[in-house]
């Protein structure tokens, strides 16, 4: 009469030696149905990634200092600008800025998004294509997994769900998606990013660099006539010679500051490179998708044929009690967890 555990697969790995990897090389091969079928789910689901999102495009172009960013005499002109600028880029500057430091920090602020907006109201439509129904003319919020499932907790604790594309959430996406990198570590920098409008994405990166541009341009121009007004009129009410000729080469110095600042010549940046796009689509590269979906399904598949092995050990049983299958289940799962350091435990019947 045979106690029922002549084919249990864990017998005797209490003894010395009694399990290897040979064990699990084996609980894995007879399982090899199990791994294949995760491999397949895995190759399938990379497939999706590949054929349903559309493809991307990278847009880039290459900018660095103008002329005006390295002049020196501008120091004057540039430290009391940093501060009107401050306020629209969000940030604080120092004494020592240049144009094309300001310019840097201007491409991704919100100030810089709602003037691109002004100009081409379709800027929102393409960056958010996922939220935008262009049937119904209006936005809807994204349907992919991760965003449902942040909208539902949110309208659990009650906090708002949804919102519509304004220019704070395009300098939030420019800040996270724009690619800026130097150029041969030197100060020129090129600035990219992906999308799947490749004729799109060289306007918008062209008009933002105008108008990045030009909200410099501007605000020097009306702080150095501010300036300049300034200075004409002390030099008005003035009549002691020092004064007036330390007035003059003040106002000499703002003059030649003033005709620097030309409408139709670049002031912080000059455009090496146009914009321009990718040829074929950067992303999804379906090779590396295929082989990390090979990569994963082999993983999980091998991790889920050892689970099988370790809750079935001979097979899975048909109409097996529910309590009984629970209590088995939860202590070879014990076993499991406990192998590293206990390698000749054996599970409780």
């Amino acid at each position: 009469m045979t106690d029922g555990r002549q084919n249990d697969p864990y017998v005797g790995l209490d003894e010395p030696g009694g399990l290897s990897i040979a064990h699990f090389v084996q609980a894995v091969a007879d399982r090899s149905r199990i791994v294949w079928a995760v491999v397949a789910l895995c190759i399938i689901v990379g497939c999706a990634l590949i054929i349903l999102p559309p493809p991307q495009y990278t847009i880039s172009y290459i900018a660095y200092p103008s002329q005006s960013s390295q002049d020196k005499s501008l120091g004057s002109t540039l430290s009391a600008l940093a501060g009107p600028l401050a306020g629209l880029i969000g940030s604080g500057a120092t004494s020592d800025v240049q144009p094309f430091d300001l310019y840097m920090e201007l491409i991704v602020s919100p100030h810089l998004a709602q003037r691109v907006i002004n100009k081409d109201p379709e800027v929102l439509h393409k960056i958010f294509y996922k939220e935008w129904d262009p049937v119904s003319k209006t936005y809807h919020p994204p349907h992919d997994v991760l965003s449902t499932i942040s909208r539902i907790f949110a309208y659990i604790f009650g906090l708002p769900a949804y919102a519509p594309p304004t220019a704070a959430r395009l300098s939030s996406w420019l800040t996270d998606n724009l690619t800026i990198a130097a150029v041969n570590s030197t100060s020129m920098q090129q600035i990219s990013f992906t999308t799947p409008y490749p004729s799109f994405g060289v306007r918008f990166l062209t008009e933002m660099n105008t108008e990045a541009d030009a909200i410099i341009r501007e605000e020097a121009a009306k702080l150095t006539d501010a300036q300049i007004s300034y200075l004409e009129n002390k030099l008005s009410q003035i009549q002691v010679s020092d004064y007036r000729q330390t007035i003059l080469s003040l106002l000499s110095a703002q003059e030649t500051t003033r005709m620097s600042i030309n409408e139709y010549l670049p002031y912080a940046s000059v455009v090496l490179q146009n914009s321009f796009s990718s040829d074929l689509p950067t992303s999804p590269n379906p090779l590396i998708i295929l082989i990390i979906a090979l990569v994963a399904g082999l993983v999980l598949g091998t991790f889920a044929a050892l689970t099988a092995a370790m809750v079935w050990p001979n097979g899975a049983r048909r109409f097996v009690p529910s309590r009984y299958r629970v209590v088995t289940a939860y202590r070879r799962a014990v076993w499991y967890l406990t192998l590293p350091k206990k390698t000749g435990a054996q599970p409780a019947e």
